[in-house]
Order: C-alpha cells, then sequence, then structure tokens
C-alpha cells in the first residue's frame, strides 16, 4: 500500500511538474505576422561595448537591434552586452542572432553577452523554408 501511494505521488507531481512547465503554443492563425526585426532601436540603452560599460540592453527592440547588426555582417568582435531587464518577445516573430532568411549567408556574433540573470521569454521562431499561411 506504501509502495502504491508513492508511486501514485510521484507520478502526480510528474504531471503536475509538466504542466507547470512554459509553453508557447500557437495555432493556425495566432502566427506572429510582424518580426521584430522590423522593430529594431536605433541605440541600445547604453554603454561603450568595452568589459567595463558593456553596451546594454533593457527592450525587445534593443535586442532586435543586435540582431539585425549581426545578420547585416556586424559581428561585434570583443565587444561587450548585458541584459539589463527581463524581455518578453511575445506577439512577433524573432529571427535568430546570426540568421538570414532565404538560405543567405550565416553571420555570427562574437561578441560576450551576460544575460545577467534576466529572461528572454515569448519568443517564437519559425526559419522553415515555407512558412505556414
Amino acid at each position: 500500500m506504501k509502495t502504491r501511494k508513492k508511486v501514485l505521488s510521484l507520478i502526480l507531481s510528474l504531471f503536475l511538474l509538466i504542466g507547470l512547465m512554459p509553453t508557447a503554443v500557437f495555432a493556425a492563425g495566432n502566427v506572429p505576422e510582424e518580426n521584430w526585426i522590423d522593430f529594431a532601436a536605433v541605440s541600445f540603452a547604453g554603454g561603450d561595448g568595452t568589459r567595463e560599460n558593456p553596451y546594454q540592453i533593457s527592450t525587445a527592440a534593443q535586442l532586435a537591434k543586435l540582431a539585425k547588426d549581426v545578420n547585416t555582417g556586424i559581428d561585434y568582435r570583443n565587444q561587450y552586452f548585458k541584459l539589463m531587464d527581463n524581455i518578453d518577445l511575445s506577439g512577433r516573430e524573432w529571427e535568430p542572432i546570426g540568421y538570414t532568411e532565404g538560405g543567405g549567408s550565416i553571420h555570427g556574433f562574437n561578441g560576450m553577452f551576460d544575460g545577467n540573470y534576466k529572461t528572454i521569454s515569448g519568443m517564437y521562431v519559425d526559419v522553415r523554408d515555407e512558412k505556414a499561411e
């Protein structure tokens, strides 16, 4: 009887953990139509890219600036970045940093990125050749 209760408790705990895991589900028709790259900021929140004074990223638009810059060939070699706030990327599609849509060239990020114990959530990425319509 004790073994049965332990097994049931373990199974119930497992289902609870799975239910609490963050997930993003986009059913047909709920796929974001806009891309964060189109809303990229013109500058970072601060900093000069040095170890002592890294570029600061506080918004989704500033993170999109980093992606846009890298995707167009700026590799930020030996430059430093620091995430200053939690960022929610919900509502728009995210183009991965270093990825160019359509099979073009792949650019690399060669800088240092300090996540600063912050989170980036709500990211939706679709890099299929033929996207759902």
